[in-house]
């Protein structure tokens, strides 16, 4: 039986360096990644391995033609005709400045996309990716997804989850943050969407409610609401000592007691 577990949220950036000085000074610890072939990243890791992933396109000539490729729209024409993960993961750099995707980890994403398959659902199999770590150290794993971008990637590791998202001192935070609480995707269609998820789920030890709109993977709360033009895609709730952290972008980040949370 494939099991599923929330791993991460994407939050695209212009510059690593900057958005790692800013969530420094939010009071996150902000941990060095490593480098793919177009992209460098840096983790915000919780002791329970989920972690934000802070995604920049690598300074340089190519990034600066990436950029112009996409507000020209060209990477949005390259990525619909894929049928990769780069149908997936181009878009991430045509997106504002804020988070762009999420991903769920399982021991073995195929029976879950050929489940998925099999109900009518179009997908992308299991690819292989890497990235070299500050260490040297070369960490590799495979993602697929559902033909949908209302629905998480998955992700399988290869090389051991211990290097992809290493635990240590690194997951405690100067101001609190303890775990991803809860994630809300604004959709057009959510109980549609949450009926697609459940297909995801239907063999996942760790699912419940698998056709509710909102469903709990160990910490953190998924959420489906309707699509409103005047409100964020995502939106990120960080659970801290004492409260939690709503994030929708780095200029809109504010601070919930947890007296303002009921139910939690």
């Amino acid at each position: 039986m494939s099991t599923l577990a929330f791993d991460h949220v994407v939050i695209f950036v212009p510059d690593l360096k900057e958005a790692t000085s800013q969530f420094n000074n939010l009071g996150f610890t902000v941990t060095p990644g490593g480098e793919h072939s177009h992209t460098h990243n840096a983790l915000i890791i919780f002791g329970d391995q989920t972690y934000l992933e802070l995604l920049a396109l690598k300074p340089g000539l190519k990034s600066r033609l990436l950029r112009l490729a996409a507000r020209a729209g060209l990477i949005d024409l390259i990525a619909n005709s894929k049928r990769d993960m780069a149908w997936r993961l181009l878009p991430w750099i045509t997106q504002p400045y804020g988070i762009v995707d999420w991903c769920l980890r399982s021991d073995s994403i195929q029976p879950v996309l050929a489940r998925v398959s099999a109900s009518g659902l179009p997908v992308i199999d299991g690819e292989a990716f890497q990235r070299s770590g500050p260490n040297g150290v070369t960490v590799r794993w495979r993602l697929g997804c559902v033909q949908n971008p209302d629905l998480p990637f998955l992700l399988e590791d290869d090389t051991d989850i211990a290097l992809r998202v290493p635990l240590g001192e690194h997951t405690q935070h100067a101001n609190g943050a303890l775990s991803i609480r809860k994630l809300t995707i604004a959709v057009s269609e959510p109980a549609q969407t949450a009926a697609n998820f459940g297909r995801m789920l239907a063999s996942s030890t760790d699912s419940q409610a698998a056709n509710s709109t909102a469903v709990t993977l160990g910490c953190t709360e998924i959420v489906f609401q309707p699509l409103d033009a005047t409100s964020a895609r995502f939106n990120l709730q960080i659970q801290c000592e004492g409260g939690s952290l709503l994030i929708e972008g780095l200029d809109r980040i504010r601070q919930i007691p947890d007296s303002q949370n009921p139910g939690h």
